[in-house]
């Protein structure tokens, strides 16, 4: 049984690396936030995918527009369709298989049942703006007047203010880096981000890393579960622009710097 969950914050770049490792890397499927979010269930699920897909049966996942499966849950959240379609390739009797589900998981859960986590961080700056202008998310309405209902049934210790929505959301994105760093911490592993020991526990890239080297991603994944490579893809677009957004990126870099210290360990000073 190979299994994996990406765990990473959101809008960093998770929902791209599971498309990239079902796409590109032979014997390899993620599914993408798709009825399978109880994290005991978890392992039960995936095994019924694992033999779907051994079969040559269709699984349930996330397609955008253009039929493929979709790189951006959040911002296609209206226009991308959840359908069971037949997986692209061929897979064998004992495919590996994972889910990305980002901060929805029970990592500790997930790690005692021999799961691999891949997690993905990005620019605090640029998470929080894509955060304040992807939709409704729990991570965007932080504000008393406009609390998601995430947060009735998920209580947080709040530090700013009930009208501080960027103070919010930077402990939010903090609490996130903490839980990454922890596990991180704990399984350092024996190899590097780029070529990880086939025993290593969890594997941390960022979405800047990512980006600038979609093929180191893809072999490092083949060989952190001993798969064939995976043939080589085209470049990717860092979206790390401030043009993109409306945010006051002067602002986020002031109570970035003082409210979340965690961003530099993972290289954000």
């Amino acid at each position: 049984m190979r299994r994996f969950a990406i765990a990473g914050i959101p809008r960093s770049g998770t929902s791209l690396a599971a498309k990239m490792i079902t796409e590109q890397v032979p014997d390899a499927y993620c599914v993408n936030e798709v009825d399978y979010l109880d994290s005991k269930r978890i392992p039960a699920l995936m095994n019924i995918v694992a033999l779907r897909l051994s079969k040559g049966m269709p699984v349930r996942n996330r397609y955008g527009e253009d039929g493929k499966i979709e790189s951006d849950v959040v911002r296609n959240l209206r226009r991308h369709k959840i359908e069971a379609r037949e997986a692209p390739g061929s897979y064998s009797d004992d495919p590996v298989v994972g889910i990305k589900g980002n901060t929805a998981l029970d990592v500790e859960l997930l790690l005692r049942r021999g799961f691999k986590i891949l997690f993905l961080v990005r620019d605090p700056r640029f998470t929080l703006a894509s955060w304040a202008e992807a939709g409704r998310t729990p991570w965007r309405d932080v504000t008393e007047d406009n609390l998601s209902q995430w947060w009735r049934y998920h209580p947080f210790p709040w530090e700013a203010g009930p009208d501080n929505a960027i103070g919010r959301r930077v402990e939010v994105w903090q609490a996130f880096a903490e839980e990454i760093l922890h596990y991180t911490t704990m399984f350092p592993g024996e190899g590097t981000r780029t070529a990880p020991h086939p025993d290593d526990r969890c594997l941390l890239w960022t979405y800047e890393q990512l980006t600038a080297d979609p093929n180191g991603f893809l072999r490092a994944f083949a060989i952190w579960f001993g798969l064939d490579m995976p043939a080589v893809v085209a470049g990717l677009e860092n979206r790390n622009r401030e043009d993109r957004f409306e945010s006051n990126f002067a602002e986020l870099d002031m109570v970035v710097d003082s409210m979340a210290p965690a961003r530099i360990g993972f290289g954000y000073e």
